[in-house]
């Protein structure tokens, strides 16, 4: 992940800046500068620019807009449920490989995270776009999407039979495939009844 923002960063620079709002420009360069240096950045937001973010993250469709933004939520230390709409957006509309990894990223935060501090269930419409976003044709999508479900706690067995029907068999020379089923079989474990593992 740091890798991906990093080559956008160079990308920006040989392309030249998009004209961003200064705050999300500032964050932005902030955490690609801690990245290069090999430092995790930590970003505390504001309420007001929390609010501004998310009118940009609704806003805007473009993937070279949208990535400064999902740089942004990935390395914010504030955790905010206000982003859940332009995530669930892209999750839902984006065919792009690269951007919904990254906004896989931000949502396992922003979402799941911040449900869990809150003490809130998923809703519906977010674990049904996981699900879609399973029979995704790139396996590194698949990889991340598997990644949010094993934090979803228990309401990732509503996804049991989704996940469990994408498991693969040959993993040699594909990272993200092989993960992928060690992810599957990690959930497949925790699914597992106790007292059926009594007699295996």
């Amino acid at each position: 992940m740091i890798l991906r923002y990093t080559k956008f960063f160079i990308a920006l620079i040989t392309d030249g800046p998009y004209n961003k709002d200064m705050d999300i420009e500032k964050f932005y360069q902030s955490v690609i500068e801690d990245l290069i240096k090999g430092k995790r950045p930590h970003l505390e937001l504001s309420i007001e620019q929390i609010d501004a973010i998310k009118d940009e993250l609704e806003k805007r469709s473009k993937k070279n807009e949208l990535e400064p933004i999902l740089c942004i939520l990935d390395n914010s230390r504030t955790l905010s449920y206000k982003f859940y709409p332009g995530l669930l957006k892209i999750l839902k509309n984006s065919n792009d490989p690269e951007l919904l990894v990254m906004c896989l990223g931000a949502s396992r935060k922003h979402i799941i995270e911040c449900r869990h501090k809150d003490g809130h269930r998923m809703e519906i419409d977010f674990l049904n776009t996981l699900k879609s976003l399973l029979k995704f044709d790139h396996y590194e999508v698949k990889e991340w999407t598997l990644r949010l479900i094993e934090s979803l706690g228990s309401q990732g067995i509503f996804l049991k039979d989704d996940v469990l029907s994408i498991k693969p068999k040959l993993t040699m020379f594909n990272e993200h495939k092989k993960m992928t089923k060690e992810l599957i079989e990690l959930l497949e474990k925790r699914w597992t009844p106790r007292s059926c593992l009594l007699y295996t």
